[in-house]
């Protein structure tokens, strides 16, 4: 399980984005985006620097928090 500090999400379509890219790599990810706290966990096979890349790729500033 990944959890990632994700800036520039500010409604429900970046949630959307967000669940779904990470989904179309890993079918089976369970994806939870909290809002509030800017933070994204996810529960994968794919590893953290895939994930981590596919956020970006979205065009937000993303971290994985240690």
């Amino acid at each position: 399980m990944y959890t990632f500090n994700v800036n520039g999400m500010g409604c429900g379509s970046c949630v959307n984005k967000i669940t779904q890219a990470i989904k179309n790599q890993d079918h089976e990810a369970k994806v939870i985006v909290d809002l509030s706290s800017r933070l994204v966990t996810v529960e994968s096979m794919a590893a953290a620097a895939t994930i981590l890349s596919i956020i970006q790729q979205l065009g937000f500033d993303a971290a994985l928090v240690t």
